[in-house]
Formats: structure tokens, C-alpha cells, sequence
């Protein structure tokens, strides 16, 4: 499957089989092709967590508590007790603080935009995407399910680049590898949360799980998409997994 290939429809791109040790999972994510927003408006990847929970628990994104009436729940994005692991893959503005290895495995994860072989995708209007090698997910014993999820923003073309960078580094106070502050609060931006009619930059975020080759193939029903995009007011964003290799 080639991910610089705009003209494939969404089911052609979204790979249903499980992954294997030595492929590399490309993520790519699009708002609603059907939406006419080309023209004036940037998708861009800006974070990448991975996770799994402890005791077959399933992470989802919630932040009101209104959809499963479970109480505010964040997905991958906040520590909790039951999440068994948590990786942060890929933060555009500060690399530095990402996880690069699991049990001396590397993750090899990148955005579209640092390989020569996909900048064209990031430049693909409404479309952003990610590769990682999924190598490391195997060093958990079976049973357990991994999920992604991104946080992206959403601006117009016009902001794209060091602006957009800018406004995003006000908005989050970076300078920690996590979106908590030190009473273990989460610092999250309300477009994540609320749709805020009249602000230029939206935030967003989206999860899907995957499966790995060794999982029992009841596990299969759990590749639909487990978080929808929330505080987009353009459009619904998709998370497609591909496989590369």
C-alpha cells in the first residue's frame, strides 16, 4: 500500500489484518475527504502515544464523561493506574523528551514529514501521517491490546509552520513529556474538549487500536476506531493504519 497516493478511498487505505514482527504500520490521518476544506485549511500531526491497559482494560478519550458516563477519561494521553504501558512516540515540538526504545527495541517512529519517502503526504492537504515499527509491541506477553492515539491541529494554510508551532507552545506551557501538571491535573487545551466557535487553531485527537499477528482472531472486532475526533469544528478526522512492509 503506497501512503503518498491521495486518490485511494478510505476503505482501500485502512489495513484490517495484523501486523507481524519486521512490518513497519504507517498511520495516516485525514479529515472527511467529502468536506470541501482543501483550499484553506492544514491538518498536522503533533503528538503520537502508544498504550496498553492492565487487566484487559480498554483506554478511551472522554474528556467531559458525558459519552460512557464513566467520568473524564483521556485515552493514552494521562498516566493512570490502569494503563500497563504508556509510550509518548513522537512530539513535534520538543523530540527530545519521546520514547525511542522499549526493552532495548527501538520503535523507529517518525513524521511523514522527516522521510524523504513520505514528505509529500504532510504536504497533501488534510493529511498528515506517522510510520513505527511495531517490532516492540511483542515484548508484552499475548493478550494484550495496543492502541495509538494522535493529537493533531488544524489551521489555515496561512498558519501553517512556525506560527501555528508558536501559538500551540502558548497554549500547552511545554516543557514536560506529559500534558499534566504537577498535582497530576491534565493540562489539556479546551479545543480538545469544547468546540470553540471562532478560534483559528483547532486541536484534535483520535485512537485506534491495533492487532498483532499473535492475538487471538476474536481480538480482530477491536480494529474499529475506539475514540472519536473531538474538538474539530471543521470536520470528522480519521485514524487509518496501513501496512508498509
Amino acid at each position: 500500500m503506497d501512503p503518498t497516493k491521495s486518490e485511494m478511498s478510505l476503505a482501500e487505505m485502512d489495513y484490517k489484518g495484523a501486523f507481524s514482527k519486521g512490518q513497519t504500520l504507517y498511520g495516516r490521518v485525514l479529515w472527511n475527504p467529502e468536506q470541501n476544506l482543501n483550499a484553506a485549511y492544514k491538518l498536522q500531526l503533533e503528538k503520537v502515544y502508544l498504550c496498553t491497559g492492565r487487566d484487559g482494560h480498554v483506554p478511551f478519550f472522554d474528556p467531559t464523561g458525558t459519552v460512557y458516563n464513566e467520568g473524564p477519561q483521556y485515552g493514552c494521553i494521562q498516566p493512570n493506574k490502569h494503563l500497563k504501558h504508556r509510550f509518548l512516540l513522537l512530539d513535534r515540538n520538543q523530540p527530545e523528551v519521546t520514547d525511542k526504545y522499549f526493552h532495548d527495541v527501538p520503535f523507529d517512529a517518525h513524521f511523514a514529514s522527516e522521510l524523504s519517502d513520505f514528505q509529500s503526504v504532510s504536504s497533501m492537504p488534510g493529511v498528515d501521517g506517522f510510520t513505527l515499527k511495531v517490532d516492540a509491541l511483542y515484548k508484552v506477553e499475548a493478550g494484550h491490546q495496543w492502541y495509538l492515539q494522535v493529537i493533531y491541529v488544524i489551521g489555515p494554510e496561512s498558519m501553517a509552520g512556525p506560527r501555528v508551532q508558536r501559538s500551540l507552545a502558548r497554549r500547552w506551557k511545554r516543557g514536560r513529556r506529559d500534558l499534566v501538571d504537577s498535582d497530576g491535573r491534565l493540562m489539556l487545551d479546551d479545543s480538545l474538549i469544547y468546540d470553540n466557535e471562532g478560534d483559528q487553531i483547532k486541536n484534535g485527537t483520535n485512537m485506534k487500536s491495533l492487532l498483532l499477528e499473535r492475538e487471538e482472531a476474536a481480538l480482530a472486532a477491536s480494529l474499529s476506531q475506539t475514540g472519536a475526533s473531538l474538538g474539530s469544528a471543521f470536520a470528522a478526522v480519521t485514524l487509518l493504519l496501513l501496512l508498509l512492509s
